[in-house]
């Protein structure tokens, strides 16, 4: 028949109800009665309790000086349900910020915990205020609190300061007498305070006299010096004496048409003394040197430099030498242009043999024209460029080619003497690689196949 365990057939055994819990299922069989029937397993199972979720102590203001949360972000439940802000974590706040989350509930109907919630103060401007306690087994308390909560309390210790007892705990010393004073110098025993006075008195010096050793004899008297150590007195003592002096007298040079000189008596019998004499200062020379070498002879040449002023004598010296082999002169001179009506004519020799020479030649300055009628053509079966302009007759011409126009070097310049003709032209061959020469009875020079090139021509007479 049926049962509280099985419906149908006998329960196997008859657990008690009271011992099942959640981790604890109670399991038992129904066995079957008659033939063909079949036996059951049955098992009895119980749910968890609903835990709410709740938020952990984390969930607190912070001040700006906290890094990191203080406990457990949530309590009871089964732990952060989701992040609300910011959304994609639980980070520790910012300053001024602020972190929420919620705790999930545990088990069948329990329900997550409301809005968890951690905020930390923005960047804190302390405001200090401090206090001190009555002087407590020989210490001061000082508490230091900040108002605005930027950071934790500050409680320092400090010794008490030291009063020193009756004044019968104080020692004392007196100094001599001295010019009708003496100083009292008090130290108190306990707190090692010192104070120092003055007062007056009347010093009766003893026969404890100190004297040095008599000083120079000067004009038969030398003197000593007696102290008194009791008082401080000091006695000047003189006694008669014989010296022998030993006298040194130094002159100085002629300053200010003067001559000063100075008399010492090295054993002190005679007082130094200072006597001036008249002088003149004779005028200063100024040397105008000039040296002359002679030639190489005799294996030295001979040096003399003689001042024509005559402040000093000659100097001649002598310096060893080699007789050179015989010099050949290889001259190049160069003229320049007509400069303030002059033309310079340089001359160099390259052998060392003659020495630079200048010259000056006056000159009169070209005039100046313009060509006209500037004209290119190409011959490209002669391969031949020909520049060609007008000019007035008897003008001289310079021409100048180059690849960058705003930089005509001298590689490319061709000057001329004076042309008689009123139309000049300088031809050109045009370069290939498979050219070495020029083509023609034409004076010409070479320029490249294919390159650009910028050409200008001044003229004068």
């Amino acid at each position: 028949g049926a049962s509280t365990y099985c419906a149908t057939g006998t329960p196997s055994s008859s657990p008690a109800f009271t011992s099942l819990t959640s981790n604890n299922p109670l399991n038992w069989t129904c066995n079957c009665i008659g033939a063909g029937c079949t036996t059951q397993t049955c098992t009895a199972t119980k749910e968890a309790a609903a835990v709410d979720g709740t938020c952990g102590p984390a969930a607190i203001p912070y001040l700006y000086s906290n890094l990191a949360y203080i406990g457990a972000m949530c309590g009871n439940g089964n732990g952060i349900a989701s992040p609300v802000s910011p959304y994609v974590n639980t980070l520790f706040p910012d300053p001024g910020n602020s972190t929420i989350w919620t705790c999930g509930g545990l088990n069948t109907g329990g329900r997550d915990s409301e809005h968890c919630i951690a905020t930390r103060t923005n960047i804190c401007i302390p405001s200090i205020v401090c206090s001190d306690s009555s002087c407590t087994d020989g210490f001061i308390t000082t508490t230091c609190h900040d108002d605005n909560n930027c950071g934790p309390n500050i409680i320092t210790e400090t010794p008490c300061p030291c009063t020193p007892d009756a004044f019968d705990t104080w020692t004392c010393t007196t100094s001599p007498c001295v010019d009708g004073i003496e100083t009292y110098t008090c130290t108190d025993s306990k707190c090692g305070q010192t104070i120092t006075t003055t007062g007056n008195c009347t010093c009766i010096p003893n026969d404890a006299w100190t004297c040095g050793p008599y000083g120079d004899c000067v004009n038969g008297v030398q003197t000593a010096t007696c102290t008194e150590p009791k008082c401080g007195y000091t006695e000047t003592i003189s006694q008669s004496c014989s010296c022998t002096p030993s006298v040194t007298c130094a002159s100085s040079a002629c300053v200010g048409d003067q001559i000063t000189t100075t008399c010492t008596d090295a054993n002190g019998c005679i007082p130094q003394s200072i006597t001036k004499t008249s002088c003149t200062i004779p005028p200063v020379c100024i040397p105008s040197i000039a040296c002359s070498n002679s030639p190489c002879t005799g294996g030295f040449i001979t040096t003399t430099c003689h001042d024509t002023r005559s402040c000093g004598p000659d100097i001649i010296t002598r310096t060893s030498c080699t007789t050179p082999p015989a010099c050949i002169p290889s001259a190049t001179c160069r003229n320049s242009g007509c400069v303030n009506s002059w033309l310079t004519t340089t001359c160099t020799d390259s052998a060392n043999c003659l020495p630079l020479t200048m010259t000056q030649t006056k000159c009169t300055p070209p005039t100046i024209g313009y060509a006209t009628n500037l004209d290119k053509s190409d011959n490209y079966c002669t391969n031949l460029t020909t520049f060609s302009w007008d000019a007035p007759g008897q003008t001289s011409y310079q021409l100048q080619i180059s690849t960058d126009k705003t930089n005509f070097d001298d590689n490319m310049t061709f000057d001329s003497g004076p042309v008689n003709s009123g139309n000049t032209e300088r031809r050109f061959l045009l370069k290939t690689d498979s050219m070495d020469s020029c083509r023609g009875s034409h004076s010409c020079d070479f320029i490249n196949y294919g390159v650009p090139y910028y050409w200008r021509v001044q003229i004068w007479k």
